[in-house]
């Protein structure tokens, strides 16, 4: 699998570059909607790490932008 966190509103535009990295890689897509409206540090980080808990050994993440901030301050980067 394939998790992709998509940058600040980001959603519709990422996708085909998700699209295209999970179909290049053979790996089944995640990429969970993140609010476009509440954009805090929590109202994203708390969905974002509800997916990574759901990982593992052989899934790969890919985040963008605001996406690859909160990836690097996930508690399972620490």
């Amino acid at each position: 699998r394939l998790l992709f966190v998509h940058g600040a509103g980001g959603f519709v535009d990422d996708a085909e570059l998700a699209h295209g990295l999970a179909g290049a890689l053979s790996l089944d897509l995640r990429m969970p909607e993140l609010s476009e409206t509440a954009m805090g540090f929590e109202d994203w980080a708390e969905p974002v790490r509800q997916h990574l808990d759901r990982l593992g050994p052989e899934d790969s993440v890919v985040a963008h932008s605001f996406g690859a901030f909160l990836y690097c301050q996930s508690p399972t980067q620490q």
